[in-house]
């Protein structure tokens, strides 16, 4: 019986290992009928690269973002990567920088649909709305042209050739950016910042973007290795904090930074410092032009009083008034 049972499990083991060989050669014969050519992986690439760059126009040149087109956008993205992530003779060249610069505006009209409620709930709050938005688009910015040099290294031919000659000179013309807007913003947002007069709610102020998308920005970013002190870095944010409304600090760093990163912190942080000696200049002259004036109006009071004191009149014998001394 024990021969029986032996022989026969032996015997299952052997079918089963048999079947076991028979599935295995199948999926390999199936995975070589599915493996795909270079070509056809490169349409796939191309098809779905091409939606999310037309998607991403309509978001980014419509006039207020809203939320269908935004979540068209990210589900436009997250087809791509569904259907690229496997394919292994395509390269991401051209896909790399158009799917991060894709993600960063989907970021931004995400917070730009929130900070648009904002502005409708409290109408009032025209500054805080303005240094929120401001801060928002300088991170935008900032993050999207590191992107663009990348993108502007690459062969134009073969862009052209991925994306079709019209739709990368539409992609390109979506990512341009003036290198000067980025000073120019900071140093906007330094004089909205010293001159915050606005006092909001903690409720109001819940209202607002969280500042995180700083952090989350700058992952898709093109930067340079950590090589700067944190030291330096926390100096700059230091003195950003003792001047800028609490809801824009920033948060100290624990470790190395890059040199980009060291950079846009010394630009936003010049910004208001700036706008601050600027401000304390402009008292200064306009409390000299006060004192000018009030001395200037004193000497004349003075001058006025001396020639009523020199000038005296006198009448003669027969009744005519003269200067006292000129008869």
């Amino acid at each position: 019986m024990k021969k029986l049972l032996l022989a026969t499990s032996l015997t299952s083991i052997l079918l089963l290992g048999a079947c076991g060989n028979n599935e295995s050669e199948s999926k390999e014969s199936k995975q070589e009928q599915t493996q795909l050519t270079f070509e056809q992986e490169e349409k796939i690439q191309k098809e779905e690269l091409r939606k999310v760059v037309k998607q991403l126009d309509i978001v980014m040149m419509g006039d207020n973002p809203n939320l269908k087109d935004i979540d068209k956008l990210n589900k436009a993205i997250e087809t791509y990567e569904n259907k690229t992530k496997n394919l292994e003779q395509i390269n991401d060249t051209v896909s790399d920088p158009i799917i991060r610069i894709a993600k960063v505006n989907s970021e931004m009209a995400e917070h730009t649909y929130i900070m648009e409620e904002f502005k409708e709930n409290n109408p009032e709050l025209t500054q805080t709305a303005d240094l929120a938005s401001g801060d928002l688009m300088y991170h935008v910015i900032n993050t999207s042209t590191s992107i663009m040099y990348d993108y502007d290294e690459i062969d134009p031919e073969y862009k052209n050739e991925i994306l079709g000659k019209e739709l990368n000179s539409k992609f390109t013309d979506l990512i341009f950016n003036d290198e000067t807007i980025l000073q120019d913003l900071a140093d906007g947002l330094g004089v909205i910042a010293i001159e915050y007069s606005e006092q909001p709610t903690q409720e109001q102020l819940d209202q607002l973007p969280d500042t995180d998308y700083r952090d989350m920005l700058s992952k898709y970013g093109s930067i340079d290795e950590p090589d700067v002190s944190k030291n330096e870095y926390n100096s700059m944010v230091q003195d950003y904090n003792e001047l800028a409304p609490e809801f824009l600090h920033y948060k100290e760093a624990t470790e190395l930074v890059s040199a980009d990163e060291n950079l846009a912190m010394g630009d936003i942080r010049n910004g208001i410092v700036g706008a601050r000696t600027d401000s304390e200049v402009s008292d200064y002259e306009d409390d000299m032009e006060d004192t000018d004036t009030e001395e200037y109006v004193d000497d004349e009071e003075i001058e006025d009083e001396e020639e009523d004191e020199e000038l005296k009149w006198v009448e003669d014998e027969d009744g005519e008034m003269h200067l006292e001394g000129s008869l």
